[in-house]
């Protein structure tokens, strides 16, 4: 039976994992693949729909499938949105949510087909190379 204890325990189980908050603030903005979230979380495509799963089952996702790439984002469920407000103003100023969200910027800014369909050599994608090095003689003194 699905009683308020029990939905309680549910959603707290699923809040007290780190990289379950990441997802959650990744997808603050907006939703995201699993590839893109994979990428972020820098975890195996296994845990990050493990962790994907636990957020689901607690109703704080929703997920929709366009081909062969999933796409999640934030439920609207109203008794969440309690929780979610809180777990955001308490991470505001995390140092690795931060990056995460910077991160994600520069992945979302890449074709999602681009990056899904580049598997496990997303980093090798022209805007994840290291830009390269000039020769000493092409430098600019000063």
């Amino acid at each position: 039976m699905d009683s308020p204890l029990n939905r309680t325990l549910g959603v707290t189980k699923a809040l007290a994992n780190p990289a379950r908050i990441r997802v959650l603030a990744a997808l603050e903005k907006g939703e995201c693949c699993v590839c893109q979230l994979t990428a972020v979380l820098d975890l195996a495509p296994s845990t990050v729909s493990a962790h994907l799963a636990e957020l689901r089952r607690a109703g704080f996702l929703l997920d929709r499938k366009d081909g062969k790439i999933v796409f999640y984002r934030l439920s609207e469920r109203p008794d969440l949105k309690t929780w979610l407000k809180a777990t955001f103003t308490g991470i505001q100023n995390d140092e690795k949510v931060a990056a995460d969200r910077a991160f994600l910027e520069r992945v979302k800014a890449i074709d999602v087909e681009t990056f899904c369909g580049a598997g496990p050599r997303w980093k090798l994608l022209p805007a994840f190379r290291p830009a390269p090095k000039r020769p000493p003689s092409a430098r600019k003194p000063g």
